[in-house]
This record gives structure tokens, sequence and C-alpha cells, in this order.
């Protein structure tokens, strides 16, 4: 309001010229004139103090208000953080997959951590009226969130060293699990061989190889003593071969 009244103040002033060059030629117009500059003059002084601290305001306003979107997006950010470091549901998700979210976490709060300082430097910046501050709620909800950021980077890293230590333990007892054992029963004879690995073919024979020429050169193998239905099975054979 005190602007636009200034401003039609000076417009008037403006309008007074004219009307002293057509009076300059019967009487003597100069003081006028003077007092006519001094006084635009000091209708555009008043402006410029007006418009100064004005322009100073709505700078700060417009910093205020990126500063309090800010501060309530950080605010949502460490809801929903909190929220997952709480979670119980996701059972299905791996360690890995749990061990990377934290570090993206971690990331966050680091990111949100400078974003607060940043927010106090501008403050300091912005050279607030006297009793600004106090109503502006912004600048206090950012330094409260120091503690919260503070108590989740500490919950996260928990979180991560419990996550690998679970992850080095599901290592180890991935490299210690045994190989399964393979039974291999020779029905005919009656005989059952048992071995972890199973090779078609004999020790130190290879599959262009005689298996005599093999067979020369290892230990006999241990005698099998046969059994009462072996013998009687033995023989009847050799009668058959007899009787023929």
């Amino acid at each position: 309001m005190v602007l636009d009244d200034s401003e039609r103040i000076r417009a008037t002033l403006m309008g007074f010229g004219p009307v002293l060059e057509q009076i300059s030629a019967v009487c003597h117009i100069s003081a006028m004139e003077d007092r006519l500059v001094q006084t635009e003059c000091q209708v555009t002084d008043m402006q410029q103090k007006i418009m100064g601290p004005l322009d100073k305001l709505m700078h700060i306003t417009l910093e205020v208000d990126a500063i309090e979107a800010e501060v309530k997006t950080m605010e949502k950010n460490v809801t929903k953080i909190r929220a997952i470091l709480s979670s119980t549901d996701a059972l299905n998700v791996s360690f890995e997959e749990h061990l990377h979210n934290r570090q993206v976490i971690l990331a966050n709060i680091q990111s949100m951590r400078r974003t607060v300082g940043e927010i106090e430097v501008c403050k300091a910046e912005l050279e607030l009226p006297h009793g600004a501050e106090e109503t502006l709620t912004a600048f206090s909800r950012a330094m409260q969130l120091l503690d919260s950021l503070q108590e989740l980077e500490q919950l996260t890293q928990e979180q991560s060293k419990a996550l690998e230590g679970k992850m080095g333990e599901e290592r180890q007892t991935e490299e210690t699990v045994p190989s399964a054992a393979v039974c291999v029963t020779a029905k005919p004879s009656g005989l059952t061989v048992s071995s972890h690995l199973w090779d078609p073919h004999p020790l130190g024979t290879t599959s262009g190889q005689d298996p005599d020429e093999t067979l020369m050169d290892q230990k006999p193998a241990e005698a099998v003593a046969p059994t009462p239905q072996i013998l009687t099975t033995m023989s009847q054979d050799h009668t058959n071969a007899v009787s023929k």
C-alpha cells in the first residue's frame, strides 16, 4: 500500500513539470523546479528503502519454503527407514539383498545429515529478522532430525554387521557339506560294493587299455569267503557239466 501511494505521488510530481514550463514565460520558476526535483528524489529514496527489505524478505520466504519442503521429505524418509529396519516380513529376501538395502539406507542417512548441515549454514546467511526464527519451525525440526539419524545409523550398522556374519556362516556351511555316497549292489553274486565315488574303469585303467594288462600291475584282490549257498550253486554247475 505504501509503495502504491508513493508511486501515485511520484507520478503527480512528474506531472508538474509541463505546467512549470508553461508559466516560465511570465514568472521565475527555478526555485519551484528545485523543490520539485528534491521532492521526487525523496519519494524515490523512500521507495528504495521499502523495496530493499521487501526484496530480501521475498528471498527469505522462497528459501524458507524450500527448507520446509526439504525437512518434510526427510521426516518421511526417516519414518520409512525406521519401518524397513523393524520389518520382519521379508523372510524370502536373501542376506545379500538385505545387506544391499542397509548400504543404501546408510548412504541416505549420510545425505540427510549433510542436508541438515546445509540448512544451518543457510539460516546464518539468510539473516532472519529478529524473532523470525522462533516462528519458523523448519530449522528446529531439522536439528531434531539429527538425533533420529544418529539412532538409525547405529541400528543399520548393527544389522549390517549381523548380516555379514550370517553370510559368512552360510558360505562356511556350503563349503563343509560332504558329497553324497553312491552304493552299487551286484545282485548275481550277492556282494555289495560301496564307495564314495564309483569309477566304471578299474583303478589305473583307461577306456582304451586292456584290462588284463592293467590287472598285471595291481595287487591281487582279497579273497571272499564262499557261503554255503554259493558252494551249492557251484556244485550243481559242476554236476551238470560232467553229465553233459
